[in-house]
């Protein structure tokens, strides 16, 4: 194999659930394809990555709005969730990726607010994707929550041991406080990825959270 095709496929096995054989096809398909079509790809990612950022309230990658500023804790680095009016901040549903927040956006019931724990590691420039359940991040949504006033604490990590144990863990830290602390009813299996979950099962765990 020539380096530098190596290198590209390399580069597409770091992307979630992509294995060496669908990295190296998406690779060789953007290779052949048109000239145009190339730098249309390229120019998407680039226009994406540049005109995205976390929100400061609830960790969510969004899209800054055109012709705001980008300075730390100003309106315009809030998402268009925690910008609107209309949402309640007394609420707030904890979910591991943005992909689990817009699975449960897709609904179209729920008007609380979120935390993307996913993003709460990223803000740590010296922390990885291993870290999501660790200590401190754990104490840092503890303290934003607090923070926040908020009343009701919905967790929505993934029914695995590690969302499991998160759910265990975050109670813990919050210990004595007035904030209801439910969890998404178990419409949802254990072992399976809300991301995956189809809108009657999720609408179901959200609606019967316990």
């Amino acid at each position: 194999m020539m380096p530098d095709i190596q290198k590209s496929i390399d580069a597409f096995k770091k992307l979630p659930g992509m294995g060496p054989r669908h990295a190296t096809r998406c690779v060789f398909y953007l290779l052949k394809t048109g000239e145009n079509d190339f730098k249309d790809f390229v120019s998407a990612l680039a226009d994406a990555r540049s005109s995205s950022q976390i929100c400061t309230t609830c960790f969510r990658l969004f899209e800054l709005r055109k012709g705001t500023s980008e300075k730390t804790d100003s309106p315009e680095t809030l998402c268009d969730l925690c910008h609107d009016p209309r949402r309640t901040h007394e609420t707030i549903v904890v979910v591991e990726d943005d992909q689990d927040l817009i699975a449960i956006e897709r609904l179209n019931t729920y008007r609380g607010t979120y935390c993307v724990l996913r993003n709460v590691a990223t803000e740590e420039k010296t922390r990885n994707s291993s870290d999501l359940f660790d200590e401190q991040n754990i104490q840092h949504v503890s303290k934003k929550l607090k923070e926040r006033g908020v009343r009701e604490l919905i967790l929505a990590t993934n029914p695995t041991v590690e969302g499991n144990s998160f759910a265990f863990r975050i109670k813990t830290e919050l210990g004595d406080t007035s904030i209801k602390i439910t969890r998404l009813a178990r419409g949802l299996p254990t072992g399976a990825e809300i991301e995956y979950a189809d809108e009657e099962t999720l609408r179901e765990a959200l609606e019967r959270r316990t």
